[in-house]
């Protein structure tokens, strides 16, 4: 007889509704899923809470079967913790959220268990056409799938193991003749291995086939399940093979290592060429010849780092491409101008004047310089026309040899009178205009020596006397240049003379008749400068007339005076600054009491030839400014002379210290 089933027992309702509601909210925040034992527990301690209020299951019915979406409390089922489980309405939109989501979790299980048979019946399939690898893999994933799936019943679960575990005989019957039958393959690529180094192969080819070898094994230990007892042998044997190729490889790394930088240096060489050239009056020979080397070294040099090897190319190519357009622009250039030279000394070989022709193909043949080459067989028909015209002109010309005497006394007496020349402008004021003229006494005697050679017997003689007329020219144009500075310094001197005493009258006792003197002076100065060869430079000359306007204002307002005073002080801080900088660059020694500031514009001056820049506090002092530690002797000296007013005293001592300065530079002059 069998026994009556009774309903299991309506659990007791939770104390108040507000522990309801929270355990509800527990169940919605597990991230793990919804315990769906759990929530039927709490949904029957919501309706048996309902019955108790007089609702009774109708009520809680209900409220399960209403739209969500319409209740006016789903929108604070969105967040439960802001109602907090307050009243029925909560309670009711969080069970109503707890049964979509345990639905949906359902659903989703469903959907996985699906799947799970759907690979179930793959793996019988594959089980038929005996694969065994893809029958382990498949197996392992269907098992790891199986976990995966939440909540789900033990029966479905034994059902999907059930029938793995029919299969297993099968399967390992199926993976122990694989086994097998690979023993033969392993020991095989074993040996193989080990006698891989015999077959002569490359290094490469043998490196890529213990890959392969590498490869093959893995894909045999995924099939039967790895550790095999035959990997020890075969890993000893692939790195005992593989060890000539690793030092061999090592090698290959180290020398694209050196082809990378041997081929940076090129890139790098190129264009720091490029970047220094000036393009308005280039060596093309010397470019082409550079050009040229380079990409020779460019193609010797074997292959870089593959990580380079793109960039590097990329990076030659640019700056191939730049030095190419103005090859190209001078190789179109060249080639035309050449080709109109041919054409002129064909038709020169018809002409009656023989001597005129011959002249005439003599400058032509100076004009017909090759800078940058055309094609090979454009050159070689351009350069087949021009020997042809010149063989013609010297076929008709037949120069005697007496004509070819006459003109080499010529030429020998244009070389004496360009020495003469030359020499004579080594003297007196004729020194100042040397250096408009050495280019063209230089270009002259190449002129010369592309006409004809000087007799043997002079030749050595004519090129000596030459030799030493152009080093007296240079000399003479040195000393030229050093008298000309000298003479502006003397011409600011006394400028400055002028200024500092009228700013002696401005500042103490005044003498109308020795300003006016002073003024007349300064005229008459004027005008003796505008005719004089050497002229101030405009800085200088702006700067002492500034000084002289402030001194003149300052004997006629008593503002300008006032101002004038005040700048002493800044005046002779800037003059001691710029005394210090000369006697550092004459190496003379300075007053005592500026060994200090001396010491510290050294430093400076060391920091400015290493490349640092020194730090200033912004205030003016005896330093004086930083730009000055870089300024020449001769610009020191004229800043000192068309600097501003000081005191008398100061005066007379800076220009004992700036004439000091000055004899050791003249002297200095002369020993070089």
């Amino acid at each position: 007889m069998s026994q009556r089933r009774h309903p299991p027992p309506r659990p007791a309702p939770p104390a108040d509704e507000a522990a309801l509601g929270r355990a509800v909210r527990a169940l919605l925040a597990d991230k793990k899923g919804i315990d769906e034992g759990k929530a039927k527990v709490l949904r029957r301690q919501w309706e048996a809470r309902a019955g108790k209020n007089g609702n009774g299951r109708a009520a809680g019915e209900a409220a399960e079967s209403e739209n969500p979406a319409e209740k006016p409390a789903a929108a604070g089922a969105e967040n439960p913790a802001q109602n907090g489980g307050a009243n029925g309405e909560d309670l009711s939109a969080l069970f109503e959220q707890l049964r979509e989501r345990t639905h949906a979790q359902i659903e989703r299980r469903d959907r996985q268990f699906a799947e799970v048979e759907k690979n179930l019946r793959e793996l019988k399939e594959q089980l038929a056409k005996g694969d065994v690898r893809k029958l382990q893999q498949l197996e392992r994933e269907l098992r790891a799938d199986l976990k995966k799936i939440p909540g789900l019943s033990e029966q479905r679960r034994k059902k999907i193991t059930g029938e793995l575990e029919e299969m297993q005989p099968e399967l390992r019957e199926m993976a122990e003749w694989r086994k097998r039958g690979t023993m033969e393959a392993r020991e095989k690529a074993i040996g193989e291995m080990r006698d891989i180094h015999k077959s002569g192969a490359k290094l490469q080819d043998i490196a890529r086939r213990i890959r392969e070898a590498r490869e093959k094994w893995r894909q045999w230990d995924l099939a039967e399940g790895g550790n095999h007892k035959l990997y020890a042998q075969f890993d000893r044997a692939c790195s005992d093979a593989y060890q000539l190729c690793r030092e061999h490889f090592k090698k290959q790394r180290k020398k694209r290592g050196e082809n990378t930088r041997r081929r940076e240096e090129i890139c790098a060489e190129l264009e720091k060429q490029f970047d220094a050239t000036d393009w308005r009056n280039p060596d093309w020979k010397a470019l082409r010849t550079l050009v040229n080397a380079r990409r020779i070294d460019w193609r010797k040099t074997g292959a870089p780092a593959n990580k380079s090897r793109q960039a590097l190319q990329r990076r030659f190519d640019e700056v191939m491409e730049k030095f190419e357009a103005p090859l190209e622009r001078e190789r179109r250039r060249n080639y035309k101008m050449r080709e109109k030279l041919t054409a002129e000394a064909e038709a020169l070989a018809a002409r009656e004047d023989e001597a005129a022709a011959f002249a005439e193909f003599r400058r032509i043949k100076r004009d017909w310089v090759l800078s940058v080459p055309s094609e090979r067989k454009l050159e070689r028909a351009l350069w087949k026309r021009y020997c042809a015209a010149g063989d013609r002109i010297f076929e008709k010309r037949k120069l005697g040899r007496k004509d070819l005497k006459n003109a080499l006394r010529e030429n020998l007496d244009a070389r004496k009178a360009l020495c003469a020349e030359m020499e004579a402008s080594c003297k007196g004021d004729a020194r100042a205009a040397i250096r408009g003229k050495l280019n063209a006494w230089q270009a002259r005697w190449e002129q010369l020596n592309e006409a004809h050679s000087p007799p043997k017997s002079d030749a050595e003689k004519i090129r000596s006397r030459y030799k030493s007329a152009l080093e007296n020219a240079r000399r003479a144009m040195a000393q030229s240049e050093q008298a000309a500075q000298q003479a502006v310094q003397e011409e600011l001197r006394k400028k400055a003379e002028i200024c500092a005493q009228l700013e002696a009258l401005a500042l103490g006792e005044r003498d109308a008749d020795k300003e006016e003197k002073l003024h007349e002076e300064w005229k008459s100065l004027g005008k003796s400068l505008q005719k004089s060869p050497h002229e101030l430079p405009k800085e200088s000359e702006a700067a002492v007339a500034a000084r002289y306007e402030l001194a003149a204002a300052a004997l006629q307002n008593e503002d300008a005076q006032k101002s004038l005073r005040k700048s002493l002080d800044e005046n002779l801080a800037r003059l001691h600054g710029l005394l210090l900088q000369l006697e550092i660059h004459c190496e003379l020694e300075s007053p005592p009491e500026f060994a200090k500031q001396r010491m510290a514009l050294q430093i400076e001056r060391l920091s400015l030839a290493m490349g640092k820049t020194g730090k200033s506090n912004g205030k003016q002092n005896v330093r004086g400014n930083a730009g000055d530690c870089a300024k020449t002797p001769d610009q020191l000296i004229r800043e000192i002379l068309t600097g501003g007013a000081v005191s008398d005293a100061a005066r007379a001592d800076a220009m004992k210290r700036l004439e000091a300065c000055r004899v050791a530079l003249r002297g200095r002059e002369k020993t070089q």
